[in-house]
Order: C-alpha cells, then sequence, then structure tokens
C-alpha cells in the first residue's frame, strides 16, 4: 500500500496520513544510527601481547589447581529458537528447561543473526545475568506475536534492536541491562506489556511505542541515549518512576501521542527535556502526588495546596513547569523522586521502659525483593 508522506525538517520526523507516523530512522535525529562508528567511538580495544596470554595461561592454570570458578564461556553461533512445541534450537545452545516454561540460560551467547527468536507464549526466560550479544544487526530478543512473555537478569548488547516486540501483548521485560543497541526496546503495535527495572544506556534510542497502547514503563534507569523515550502515534499508555536522565537529543519525544500519563518520573540535564508535536498528555499525578522532577525547572516553593496559594512550602513547585501550550506539568517535584518502600521491621527490645538507661533500639529491617541495602539512605527511613 503506497502512504503518502510529508516531512518536517525541523525535527527528522514523518507523518504518514493514511494512519501510521514513523520515526525516520535515517536522519539526523538518530545520529547513532551508524552503529559501526557509534561502537568504534564509544568502546576502546585493547591489544593483546605474548606475555600477558602467558600470564593469563598461568593464571587459569593456577586457578583450576586450587578449584576456583573458571570464567564465564561464550556459546557463538546463529539464531536461538524457543519453539511453539517448547524445544530448544539447536539443542547445543546454553538454556536449559525442566518444564518447557522457565528457560534459564547457562552460557553467555554471541550471535551473528537474531540472538534468540520465541514462537511460545506464557513462558519466563531468565538471562541468570549472561550476556547476548550481536553484530550491530538483528534482533536480541524477537517476541513478535507473543504474549506473557517474561525476560529478565540478562544483558542485551550490540543488536539493531535490543528487545523486539511486535504485535504484542501481555510481556513483562524487567531487571535487564540494554547497552549499545541502536534501539534498545521497540515496541510496534503492541498493548498491555510492563517494562520495568531495566538499565537501558547508550542506544540510539531507549525505548520506542509505535502505534501502542497501554504499556507500562516504570522504574527504569534511561540514561546516555540518543532518546531516552520515543513516542510516536501512541496513546494511553503509563510512564512513571523512571530516571531519564542525560540523553543526547531529548529525554522524552512525543509525535501524535495522546493521553499518556506521565509523573514521578526524573528528567535530569537531558539536551531537550522534552519535544511533543500534536500531543496532548498528563504530566502530573494530582495533589499532593505531584508530577516530576525537572532539573532545568526554575521555580520557586513557598506555597502549598491544590492551588499553591496556602503558605507554607511541600516540595511542589508554585508554579507549572510548561511545555507548551498543551502540555504543563501543574506539580513539578522540587527534589528528585524516589520511591517509598514499606518493608517489615522489628524493633529490639519490643517493650521500653522509659525509667530505664536504655541507650539504644535495634530496628531490623526486611526489605521487600529488588531492594539492596546499598540503595537506601539511613536517614530517610521514618517509621510510623
Amino acid at each position: 500500500m503506497k502512504s503518502l508522506h510529508r516531512t518536517y525538517q525541523s525535527r527528522d520526523f514523518i507523518e504518514d496520513f493514511e494512519g501510521v507516523c514513523e520515526i525516520e530512522e535515517l536522519s539526523t535525529i538518530y545520529k547513532l544510527l551508524n552503529y559501526e562508528k557509534y561502537f568504534q567511538e564509544k568502546e576502546m580495544y585493547k591489544k593483546t601481547v605474548s606475555g600477558m596470554m602467558m600470564t593469563l595461561l598461568f593464571i587459569g592454570m593456577f586457578s583450576l589447581a586450587i578449584g576456583v570458578k573458571p570464567a564465564k564461556g561464550t556459546w557463538t553461533g546463529g539464531t536461538i529458537y524457543i519453539r511453539a512445541d517448547g524445544s530448544i534450537d539447536p539443542p547445543d545452545a546454553p538454556i536449559i528447561t525442566y518444564d518447557y516454561v522457565t528457560y534459564i540460560l547457562t552460557d553467555n551467547i554471541t550471535s551473528s543473526a537474531d540472538g534468540i527468536v520465541v514462537k511460545r507464549d506464557n513462558i519466563v526466560i531468565d538471562g541468570e545475568g549472561y550476556t547476548i550479544q550481536g553484530t550491530g544487526n538483528y534482533d536480541g530478543i524477537d517476541l513478535s506475536g507473543r504474549s506473557n512473555v517474561t525476560i529478565k537478569n540478562m544483558k542485551i548488547t550490540k543488536f539493531y534492536h535490543g528487545i523486539w516486540l511486535y504485535w504484542s501483548s501481555n510481556n513483562n521485560i524487567s531487571e535487564n541491562k540494554i547497552e549499545n543497541n541502536v534501539f534498545g526496546i521497540k515496541l510496534p503495535d503492541s498493548s498491555n506489556n510492563i517494562i520495568s527495572g531495566n538499565n537501558i544506556t547508550n542506544n540510539g534510542c531507549g525505548i520506542m511505542l509505535v502505534c501502542s497502547s497501554s504499556n507500562n514503563i516504570s522504574g527504569n534507569n534511561i540514561t546516555n541515549n540518543g532518546h531516552g523515550i520515543t513516542l510516536s502515534c501512541s496513546s494511553n499508555n503509563n510512564i512513571n518512576r523512571n530516571n531519564i536522565i542525560t540523553n543526547n537529543y531529548e529525554g522524552i519525544w512525543l509525535a501524535s501521542s495522546l493521553n499518556n500519563i506521565i509523573y514521578h518520573n526524573n528528567f535530569i540535564d537531558n539536551t531537550d527535556q522534552v519535544f511533543s508535536y500534536a500531543s496532548t498528555n498528563i504530566w502530573d499525578d494530582g495533589y499532593p502526588s505531584g508530577g516530576n522532577y525537572w532539573s532545568d525547572y526554575n521555580g520557586t516553593d513557598l506555597f502549598s495546596g491544590p492551588y499553591q496559594n496556602i503558605t507554607g512550602s511541600d516540595g511542589i513547585g508554585d508554579t507549572p513547569y510548561v511545555i507548551d501550550e498543551n502540555n504543563r506539568d501543574r506539580y513539578p517535584l522540587m527534589k528528585p523522586w524516589t520511591p517509598s518502600i514499606n518493608a517489615t521491621v522489628d524493633i529490639i527490645p519490643n517493650t521500653l521502659n522509659m525509667r530505664g538507661k536504655l541507650q539504644y533500639v535495634t530496628a531490623y529491617i526486611e526489605l521487600p525483593e529488588r531492594y539492596n541495602v546499598s540503595d537506601i539512605n539511613v536517614s530517610s527511613i521514618l517509621l510510623n
């Protein structure tokens, strides 16, 4: 079907008058699409001399002698398939399953084509911290047409698409490192997917939605990409609790995208925090929950209340953060947003005698899964 396009040179995107919007991937808006040059600029290759090789050989022999676990290896080949019947093809691929539901990587993977193509619904693929690496082309994980697939705990690097979800729904992409791809995660025509808790760095575009709706993007660190998040013709998505930091062009880029709810994100030091064309979206969660943190917001916090007319600060700026005439964050946060964590607390002793000479009370705090002690600012702990 032939499409009629109109090109806007100011922001290098194309609007398809037959109802399909795409980002023009060959324009200067994605200078990082020249992935070969990009990888050359981003990586430092070290020369290995024979003396170093002898040293490494000695260390390797010594480690085996004393029972030290050797370093992870790498499986090299073409595309790995998880077939519709649950089988793994080729059979020597470093993935195991005992129930055809949970699939676990057992080694690093270097692929000369697509990394893993999934043909089965209702499964979990656990990377166990291993890496899937490509050559700058193809897809790291292909979830085309898939439903209820979880991808977690792996590093995906040097592909055209790190993770590709086309016509996909109800999938969960969580706790991954997605680095040095042209597109980190791309979702055309997809809905009701969850993208959470990922570190998405040094990609041409971190996360891209095209003609997609009702997806949830939350709790990701999206840093040092060409664009942090891109939405084209995508509506009714939720974008919250993300750190969108130092992306080279826009933190978030929207074209012909409506009714997306965007709040409790930290927009820090992006070249442009937001670019919005023909888009009207919601940029806060109302009062007192608030909106987003913007590192370039220069308002004050002298007042409080839904209308910011009551004397006394409340952590919310007194004036909105204005994006354009149709988009504004009514309640910009004065400090970066941080999550509240509900934890289980045991206090010893559990009974206090105010007449005694007790000097210390010990509180044992059990954190929920996904949180580490090093992530917690002790001064922020409140017992109520």
